[in-house]
C-alpha cells in the first residue's frame, strides 16, 4: 500500500545538481527556479553544446560534462536512462558531501535500489526527449512516488517529498518493490500493449487506420532503446503484467467465440468502469492542486 507522507514546507536548495537535462530534467529545472527553490542549477550531461544552449536558455546556470563539478550541491537529481542511472547515482555519491540529498526520475526502483545499496559508499545516500520542451509545469497535480530503501535516512526522505512537493507534485511513499508492480501495470503494460496493437496491422492496412488506432497507439512511439532498458530492469513485473494481460484478452477471445455477449458486456463493462474511475481522480487531483 502506498501511504501519504506528512505536509511539507517547500525545500529550499543552495545549489540543485542535475544529471541529464532533457525534458524531465530541464522541466525540474524550470519548475525549481520559478518557484525560487534554488539559487543555482548545474547541468551535467553528455553534450556539452546542448547543455550551453539549456544555460543560455536561462534553465541551468552552469554547463558541464563532469559529475565532478557537482562537489558543493545541496541537492542532485539524476535523470538519465534507467539502465545508467544506478552507476551515475553511485558517482554522484563519491563526489558530493553527506549531507547532499541525491534522488532519481527512473520509473524502475528495485533494480536501482539493489544496485546503490550493494555499494558501501552509496548505499546511505540515495532514495530515488530535449529540454526544449521544458516546461515550469510539467509536474503541477502529478503523483510522485518516493521509494526510500530500509536504510535510508528519515531526514533525506523528508526532504526527497519536501523537493517533489515544492515543484507541484503530491508525493506518495511505497517500497521499490510496489512501486515496480504499480509502474509495470500503469505505464510499462500499456507502452508493451501499444506496441503490440501498432505492429498488427499491413502497411496496406494503416491506410484506413483512425482515431482509435491513433489514440491507442500514440505511446509506441516512444524510444526503442529506452523502453528495452525499462522493460528489461522491472523484468519479474513485466512477465506477470504480461501474463495477466495475456489471460485477460484470452477471456475476451472466448466471449467471442463462443457468442457469450453477457460475458462480452461484462468485460466492457468492467474496462469502461476503470477508464471512468481514472478520469475521476485525474479529475480530482487537477481540482485539489487548485487547477
Amino acid at each position: 500500500m502506498s501511504s501519504p507522507p506528512p505536509h511539507h514546507e517547500p525545500a529550499r536548495l543552495d545549489v540543485l545538481g542535475i544529471v541529464g537535462v532533457g525534458l524531465i530534467g530541464g522541466s525540474i529545472a524550470a519548475a525549481a527556479r520559478q518557484r525560487g527553490l534554488t539559487q543555482r542549477i548545474i547541468g551535467v550531461g553528455r553534450t556539452l553544446s546542448r547543455l550551453e544552449t539549456a544555460r543560455s536558455q536561462g534553465l541551468i546556470d552552469h554547463a558541464t560534462n563532469s559529475i565532478r563539478d557537482l562537489a558543493d550541491a545541496t541537492c542532485v537529481i539524476v535523470c538519465t536512462p534507467v539502465d545508467r542511472l544506478a552507476d551515475d547515482i553511485r558517482e554522484v555519491a563519491c563526489i558530493v558531501g553527506a549531507d547532499t540529498l541525491i534522488t532519481d526520475v527512473g520509473s524502475v526502483k528495485s533494480s536501482i535500489v539493489r544496485t546503490v545499496m550493494a555499494d558501501t559508499e552509496a548505499a546511505s545516500r540515495s532514495e530515488k526527449s530535449g529540454f526544449e520542451h521544458a516546461s515550469p509545469t510539467l509536474f503541477d497535480g502529478r503523483v510522485c512516488v518516493v521509494t526510500p530503501a530500509e536504510t535510508t535516512p528519515p531526514e533525506l526522505v523528508e526532504r526527497a517529498e519536501a523537493l517533489w512537493s515544492g515543484i507541484g507534485m503530491t508525493t506518495r511513499r511505497m517500497s521499490p518493490d510496489r512501486h515496480d508492480r504499480v509502474l509495470a501495470v500503469t505505464s510499462h503494460l500499456p507502452h508493451l500493449a501499444a506496441a503490440a496493437v501498432a505492429s498488427l496491422p499491413t502497411d496496406e492496412e494503416l491506410e484506413f487506420a483512425a482515431s482509435g488506432f491513433r489514440d491507442t497507439t500514440r505511446i509506441a512511439a516512444g524510444d526503442a532503446r529506452l523502453w528495452q532498458a525499462i522493460f528489461s530492469s522491472n523484468r519479474e513485473h513485466m512477465l506477470a503484467a504480461t501474463d495477466e494481460l495475456i489471460d485477460l484478452l484470452q477471456r475476451f477471445s472466448a466471449a467471442i467465440r463462443n457468442d457469450n455477449a453477457d460475458a462480452l458486456i461484462d468485460l466492457l463493462d468492467r474496462a469502461r468502469q476503470h477508464r471512468e474511475l481514472f478520469s475521476r481522480l485525474r479529475q480530482a487531483g487537477r481540482e485539489n492542486d487548485g487547477e
